[in-house]
């Protein structure tokens, strides 16, 4: 009823939609967003969805997230939609007009996705069968193992450009988990280990990520894996080889991740089913990788090697910090990426 009065009012009155073109004409951006939901909020489902208001093409705009009741969403949208149809030949001299730009319609997402933050370069990645831990990650996180044994492995990455300049990275990976709340998979790294104090002060203060200042060096001969000393230096070897992409090669790909920085775990973008009553209190971002060139190597190595041996002390790993394993067998081959990008979003749910 009161849509329909509102509509009539405005179509009978040509006065009166004169008054509402402007008023509505002059907003960029509206987004009309139930009461409660956000963009950081950890209780809504990923499957809700909202109405959005959308410029045209090269409008600046700003949101205003203030909307009472589902019957004001609906009358706000049909008085916007009624009153930029009509401000066409309106508008007065040397306003900007909105007249057919001005679309509603029903969106999956906050808004686009933004990715404030990249950082280039190369990754190694050697999968391992590992023990398992005992109990839970964290909150709503569970460890997947057959007979005690899951799959972690070691990350390696040479970062030629980042947000705090070039460095090094290692990540001890630890177990394949379940997440309770979004029933998705991930693989957790119980230790990140970087070559940069910068860069260790960064990822606690920016992203939420628990890492450790470490003395790590790439080597261009030796064994393709991590080896450590007493001291706790890393070395990782046949790194000579890692420059492999075509020069000028184009990144390609845009594969979509899900990441908790505080967990240290990758999850696959899929969430079937969300259990608000599981977790929800560890920041989840969106990350996108890219890459120019790819390949799966063969490259055993031998005892001692990606074992992660003589690591002791000065870890800050979350959850019960870095963990020794029992048992751990990398497996004989590796996945190198070169060209590859690495793109950081904003917080945009819960784990």
């Amino acid at each position: 009823l009161k849509l329909t009065i509102l509509k009539l009012a405005i179509q009978d009155s040509p006065s009166l939609a004169m008054l509402a073109a402007p008023s509505f004409a002059h907003l960029p951006l509206l987004d009309l967003t139930p009461s409660g939901w956000s963009s950081g909020s950890s209780s809504r489902p990923l499957s809700q969805r909202f109405w959005q208001a959308e410029p045209q093409r090269g409008a600046q705009g700003w949101t205003c997230s203030s909307v009472f009741g589902c019957t004001t969403v609906a009358a706000s949208a049909c008085a916007l939609v009624t009153a930029c149809s009509r401000a066409s030949g309106q508008a007065p001299r040397g306003q900007r007009r909105r007249g057919r730009g001005c679309v509603v319609r029903l969106s999956s997402e906050d808004a686009e996705p933004k990715y404030p933050w990249s950082f280039t370069g190369r990754v190694r990645f050697r999968p391992a069968f590992v023990s398992a831990p005992s109990g839970p990650v964290a909150e709503g996180v569970q460890v997947l193992s057959l007979f005690g044994i899951t799959v972690g492995g070691s990350v390696c990455l040479e970062y030629d450009m980042s947000p705090v300049g070039p460095y090094l990275e290692v990540v001890q990976m630890a177990a394949v988990v379940f997440s309770e709340r979004l029933w998705t998979l991930a693989l957790w790294g119980s230790r990140l280990m970087v070559s940069d104090a910068m860069a260790d002060s960064a990822n606690g203060d920016v992203w939420g990520v628990p890492s450790e200042c470490r003395d790590i060096s790439f080597e261009a001969g030796g064994p393709p894996g991590v080896v450590t000393d007493a001291e706790g230096r890393l070395r990782i070897g046949d790194w000579g080889g890692m420059t492999f992409a075509d020069a000028g090669a184009e990144t390609w790909g845009q594969l979509p991740i899900w990441w908790t920085p505080t967990l240290k775990a990758l999850w696959a973008p899929l969430s079937p089913w969300c259990d608000e009553s599981k977790g929800g209190s560890l920041p989840l971002r969106r990350l996108r990788l890219s890459a120019s060139a790819l390949r799966l190597r063969w490259a055993p190595v031998g005892d001692g090697v990606d074992s992660f041996g003589g690591l002791t002390g000065g870890g800050k790993g979350a959850f019960g910090g870095p963990r020794t394993e029992s048992f751990r067998v990398p497996m004989p081959f590796v996945v190198e990426v070169d060209g590859v990008l690495i793109e950081i979003g904003e917080i945009f749910d819960g784990l």
